[in-house]
């Protein structure tokens, strides 16, 4: 079933009702201090890139090290090759890794695109820094348009990276993040500055409110944005795990969002993107420094 937003036309509002197979029992411990509400029911430059080949995956990806904005190295896996390119970042529990975007990685690969999965080294608060040396390196690889993308805490980072200034993200994908936690806090008018295109995700029984949180971000949204509720108990990347047809509508509807954005080469997102006036985009006193 598909709703039209009336505040923006532009926008699609798509609720994939899928039968769930797997029940999920999330013990995640991110986001710490987090309030994310009552669950809903409703169904600047780094270095030149660097890349080593590896064995291990018989060639599905590059093995290859960045560095953050603020300094610090990265290690992480390349997949592909192309002018539209996404950094995936994980969730924040002590057991999820970079492995938990391979399938997606996988799939940008084989339709024409460059994905960066890398392994988080620091505090949840802070991953927004290896969000932007992820797209530095990204733009140092050739891509011409970039998308943040991530799960959890890396839903979180990425679209916060999406409201400062120096950004320069051509488009955000958040998979089952919350509104509050771990240094996060966003709200309507931070939202309504975001010029890119955005993507919410969540399945309709998150333990976090994730739901919620992507209801409320993609109605504060002036950008285009999509909408897209799961019938689904998993969180973040689980999701990957679930049913075979969750796993299949969240991957399309993500490889969608990419090459939608990908100019002539791509379907066209509906509706225009709104580009904020250069001198008014600040950073919010509230975001953590």
């Amino acid at each position: 079933m598909t709703a039209n937003n009336p505040r923006k036309p532009g926008t699609r509002l798509t609720v994939a009702l899928v039968t769930v197979l797997v029940l999920m029992a999330c013990t995640e411990s991110e986001p710490t201090g987090a309030s994310p509400g009552a669950t809903s029911r409703e169904s600047s430059v780094g270095p030149q890139p660097t890349a080593q080949p590896t064995d291990a995956a018989e060639g599905a990806y590059r093995e290859v090290e960045f560095t953050t904005r603020d300094g610090d190295p990265r290690s992480g896996r390349l997949f592909g090759d192309g002018p539209v390119a996404v950094v995936l970042t994980h969730m924040g529990r002590v057991a999820d890794t970079q492995d938990d975007w391979q399938s997606f990685a996988e799939e940008l690969a084989d339709n024409g695109h460059q994905a960066l999965t890398y392994e988080r080294e620091r505090r949840l608060r802070d991953v927004w820094q290896d969000v932007l040396g992820a797209a530095d390196y990204l733009r140092g690889n050739g891509a011409e348009k970039v998308i943040v993308a991530g799960a959890s805490i890396g839903a979180m980072a990425s679209l916060y990276v999406a409201t400062l200034p120096e950004a320069n993200v051509d488009g955000v994908i958040w998979l089952a993040g919350v509104l509050r936690g771990n240094g996060y806090d966003f709200r309507d008018e931070d939202i309504a500055e975001i010029a890119s295109p955005m993507l919410f995700i969540s399945g309709d029984q998150d333990v976090y409110g994730a739901a919620d949180a992507a209801r409320q971000l993609h109605d504060w949204a002036t950008a285009p944005s999509e909408l897209v509720i799961l019938d689904s108990r998993q969180h973040g990347t689980d999701m990957f795990t679930d049913s075979e047809a969750n796993a299949r509508t969240l991957t399309e509807t993500m490889l969608g969002f990419v090459e939608g954005l990908g100019g002539a080469e791509g379907k066209d997102m509906a509706g225009p993107t709104r580009q904020a006036p250069e001198g008014d985009r600040q950073t919010p006193a509230h975001w953590p420094q």
